[in-house]
């Protein structure tokens, strides 16, 4: 069974958790109420260290959940004219 990720994406997202995240029992981000998050940092740390493509996953999965976040804040400020 092939990876999602080759090994140069798995890389990249090692290095973004490298050291923040490899002891964090916390979400990614305060807040966030995402299936990541709700795992917590260290699992997505411990999964792109072992090179696992759930690790791409989960952080698709929360980045996906900030940008809708942040967009449905933006259509709202955009309805109320604040912006």
């Amino acid at each position: 069974i092939g990876s999602f990720m080759n090994h140069t994406q798995s890389n990249t997202i090692l290095k973004s958790f490298k050291k923040r995240f490899a002891n964090e029992k916390g979400p990614i981000s305060r807040g966030c109420s995402c299936d990541a998050c709700n795992g917590g940092a260290g699992l997505v740390h411990h999964l792109a260290k072992s090179y696992d493509s759930a690790a791409g996953m989960m952080c698709t999965i929360h980045n996906l959940k900030i940008m809708h976040q942040l967009i449905s804040k933006l259509r709202d400020d955009i309805f109320r004219n604040m912006i």
